[in-house]
């Protein structure tokens, strides 16, 4: 091979190998580039994933602390898995609460109920009669129950003449609360 031979294959690889570079350089270093910012993503994704953990324990943890508020709460509700159910409970309730302080229920009809989280208010209407003693006997009984009732209106009014045992009428609307069911 002449000395002219020799420089044209020298000059051709020469050639070669810089469009090779020129190609190849890119990719490697687009490579290189794609793997940091997979490892910045993946560093990114775990902090992610650490702080759903972290978030996920908090909840699980205030979850159970109102599960224990609700449980400690229980007793004091009106039992009813319905509306229905737990109307005519606090109906029993009231009545049962009448007759024990002499007091005479004319009707009894409930409210509409209202939802409010995962309890239902429960509203009974009453009106009746009886003496001073047997009614502020009943409101007390009814205010002062284990459960939380409460009188959210209430009317007393003289039935007729004044004599010794003064009857009175009166109305009155119950309120309570039950834990809210499935079909609410």
């Amino acid at each position: 091979m002449t000395g002219r031979d020799r420089r044209a294959v020298i000059l051709g690889l020469a050639v070669i190998a810089a469009a090779g570079i020129v190609r190849v350089a890119p990719r490697l270093y687009g490579a290189g580039r794609a793997r940091v910012a997979h490892a910045e993503q993946a560093a990114a994704l775990a902090a992610a994933a650490a702080a759903l953990a972290a978030e996920s324990a908090a909840l699980r943890d205030t979850l159970t602390a109102r599960a224990g508020a609700m449980v400690r709460l229980a007793p004091a509700l009106v039992a009813g898995e319905t509306a229905p159910q737990a109307n005519a409970e606090l109906s029993a309730f009231v009545s049962g609460t009448a007759l024990t302080h002499r007091v005479a229920i004319h009707r009894i009809a409930p409210a509409p109920d209202s939802v409010a989280g995962p309890l239902r208010r429960v509203e009974v209407r009453v009106s009746g009669e009886g003496d001073l003693d047997g009614i502020v006997r009943f409101i007390r009984a009814v205010e002062g129950s284990p459960q939380l009732l409460s009188l959210s209106h209430l009317v007393i009014e003289a039935d007729g003449e004044m004599t010794d045992v003064q009857r009175l009428r009166f109305e009155a609307a119950v309120r309570g609360w039950s834990l809210r069911g499935e079909d609410d």
